[in-house]
């Protein structure tokens, strides 16, 4: 095994994610991101979110692709994984074989949480880990990278507790208005005693279904309101769900929204070996803003900033607003400090830029429902005309699924509460 240490990082999981890398994984949507970024001639890659067994070999290959590009570029490499949040013993073992036979290649890792070091270091002993990526590029260059000594792990777990704590407190802000919109509807076209029924109402109605409180909130505000007592929507039809590829190779059940975006994002990743990949729905309740409903291989920053694109967005996500204006595949390349958590080596991930490639979800009118879209991370990579291609089918088949959720399972969880609604407070 080498002797040299061993560099792994994960970059920024969402929320219990885990991405890895350009890698794809077959697994849920939370695995490790690895956009490489180069600082002082060492190769850094990071990885974010929770590494299951299932992703190791996936993991192992990314990594191993990584070493085998610094090696020609006569490069270092150092694995980031201050963004894991659980590293499987399984995904140690591989990644301390594929790091330790890295002939000709100085490797080192960055791993400051203190259960992913002693996984780690129980599989692979013979291998340094470092506290931060400045300690771990220092370990492999020889040369200096500023930002003074190691900072304390402790701190930076609290720093990172402290940044989750407010992108949390944001991502409830942002649903909390239109949630208090429906509440106010729910409780005056239903004359309920008080907002807490009406609130209890629209829980109850959109979990009987498994529909999002937010996405439901959505759809009570800009439902035509029913004309009476009876059916909400008397005349609509059983839809059947369409049969789309990317449902049933993730095994996702068509009623499963979360699951379902996620499964669509993660075909995407696939399709386009991308480092990255995102999902954004317009939502008519709140402006025809775009919002993220699906993610792979981003950080909390990342998906915080991201969160809510205005449809002529011109300082963030550029490429994603021109797809939904246009109604056309879009590429363009973008700076993308966000992809990586704000930590002490943060200015060496200062200029990355990702390649950005983003395909409307069209209605057969021609409507924009949405937004797929797929980076590369550190790369000017262009998708051939047959990825493309795969992409715009994908994106179709998304929105034929989509199109199927609202009219059926989300207007359902409407006529649910109509239903109860109608009939009172018990």
């Amino acid at each position: 095994m080498n002797q040299r240490s061993l560099g792994l990082r994960p970059v920024g999981g969402s929320s219990g994610d885990a991405s890895v890398g350009p890698d794809r994984s077959d697994g849920g949507a939370h695995r490790t991101h690895s956009g490489t970024a180069r600082v002082a001639g060492v190769r850094v890659l990071p990885l974010t979110g929770t590494l299951e067994p299932s992703s190791a070999d996936d993991v192992g290959r990314r990594i191993r692709r990584h070493i085998d590009a610094a090696r020609l570029a006569k490069e270092s490499f150092v694995l980031d994984l201050a963004d894991v949040i659980a590293f499987s013993p399984a995904t140690a073992a591989v990644v301390g074989a594929v790091l330790g036979d890295a002939e000709g290649v100085a490797v080192a890792v960055s791993a400051p949480g203190p259960t992913v070091r002693t996984v780690l270091r129980a599989r692979a002993p013979a291998l340094g880990v470092h506290a931060t990526v400045a300690d771990a590029v220092r370990a492999v260059s020889g040369s200096h990278v500023e930002g003074g000594s190691a900072p304390d792990v402790r701190d930076h777990d609290e720093s990172q507790r402290l940044r989750d704590e407010v992108y949390g407190m944001r991502a409830r802000a942002r649903s909390r208005g239109l949630i208090g919109i429906a509440q106010g509807m729910v409780l005056a076209r239903y004359a309920l005693p008080d907002p807490d029924s009406a609130m209890t109402l629209l829980r109850e109605s959109s979990q009987h279904y498994n529909v999002p409180l937010r996405a439901f909130a959505s759809a009570v505000v800009v439902a035509p309101a029913p004309a009476g007592p009876g059916p909400w929507f008397p005349h609509r039809r059983q839809l059947t769900p369409p049969a789309v590829d990317f449902l049933a190779v993730g095994g996702v059940r068509p009623d499963q929204r979360g699951n379902a975006l996620r499964a669509a994002v993660e075909a995407a990743v696939r399709l386009a070996d991308a480092d990255a990949g995102t999902l954004h729905l317009v939502d008519p309740a709140r402006g025809g803003a775009l919002f993220l409903e699906a993610e792979r291989h981003h950080g909390p920053a990342y998906r915080d900033a991201y969160a809510r694109l205005a449809p002529d967005a011109s300082d963030t996500a550029v490429t994603v607003a021109r797809a939904h204006g246009a109604g056309r595949p879009t590429a363009g390349t973008e700076a993308a400090p966000l992809f990586f958590e704000q930590r002490s080596a943060a200015p060496l991930f200062a200029s990355v830029f990702h390649r950005v490639h983003a395909v409307p979800l069209l209605s057969s009118d021609g409507r924009c429902a949405g937004v797929l879209s797929v980076q590369h991370i550190g790369t000017d990579r262009r998708l051939t005309r047959a990825e493309t291609g795969l992409l715009v089918s994908l994106a179709a088949d998304t929105h034929a699924w989509h199109s199927w959720y609202q009219r059926t399972v989300v207007l359902d969880a409407l006529e649910r509460l109509h239903t109860h609604g109608t009939l009172g407070p018990d």
